[in-house]
């Protein structure tokens, strides 16, 4: 990979291409197998879902995949660059011609412009449910419009609620400064059409951790692959949309059906 030789690390804007067009645990596993088998050796990794130039990923792929996608994103080897908002699952803002600030944009005409403009993933921060501007200013006149439903989604109303989309994103955060996601190898699982898995394992007397999560259209039950999991008992250390909490004891063999949207980080312990 030619970028390696003039830059200690660049951008991988892979998993920007997740979408209508790349839904599905194999499609995924692609984007992630690709990059990590072109990285030079002893290289290191970052990965991108977000950013400036393309729509957020909550309206990308829906909102209930934002948890799981960020599991995904804080996890994977490497360093992870997010990007505002993507933490409480805003969506991208619709934004009139009167209103676009993008020349690009605006360059197509008040007829094709929003195909083009990329704006609408660069709304202002929904802080709070404040008028006029969701904490972020306060005059209603921003250099672009607030996204609608900042009352319901934004920083404050999330930080009380347990399982919140933010506060997910905080213990995924606490996670990966474990060694095993610090410093550990990755084992990517074989995909399914619904599920992407991979686990994270350092050394003896470290625990290593399995990540599934499903990016599909339907349920599926997770099928236990001992090459990537060494060890089938497990305990839950974080999850979304399952029936499982922090702490449940799993057999990885029998127990981990997930639905759309969903994530589970499972702790075991190779012996």
């Amino acid at each position: 990979m030619k970028y390696y030789e003039v830059a200690d690390m660049s951008f991988n804007f892979q998993l920007l291409k997740l979408g209508p067009k790349c839904h599905s645990g194999t499609c995924l596993h692609g984007l992630v197998q690709d990059w990590l088998t072109a990285i030079p050796d002893a290289r290191w990794s970052n990965w991108v879902v977000g950013n400036h130039d393309n729509g957020r990923v909550a309206s990308r792929l829906g909102s209930v995949y934002m948890s799981a996608i960020s599991a995904l994103l804080l996890l994977l080897p490497g360093t992870p660059t997010g990007y505002y908002g993507d933490e409480i699952a805003m969506l991208d803002v619709n934004v009139s011609y009167e209103d676009t600030q993008d020349p690009f944009g605006l360059n197509f005409g008040p007829d094709q412009y929003a195909q083009f403009s990329r704006d609408p993933s660069r709304a202002p921060m929904q802080w709070d449910s404040s008028e006029p501007s969701a904490g972020f200013s306060n005059t209603s006149d921003t250099w672009l419009p607030v996204q609608e439903d900042f009352r319901t989604i934004n920083v404050e109303v999330q930080q009380d609620v347990q399982n919140s989309t933010l506060n997910t994103y905080k213990s995924l955060v606490q996670l990966r400064s474990l060694a095993s996601f610090v410093k550990g190898d990755t084992v990517l699982d074989v995909p399914t059409e619904k599920l992407f898995a991979f686990s994270r394992n350092y050394m003896h007397g470290e625990p290593s951790f399995l990540v599934v999560i499903n990016i599909g259209d339907a349920e599926e039950w997770y099928q236990y692959n001992a090459a990537v999991a060494a060890h089938n008992q497990g305990e839950v250390v974080a999850e979304q949309g399952t029936t499982f909490s922090v702490g449940d004891d799993v057999d990885m063999e029998t127990d981990i059906v997930l639905y759309p949207g969903d994530f589970v980080v499972v702790k075991f312990y190779i012996y």
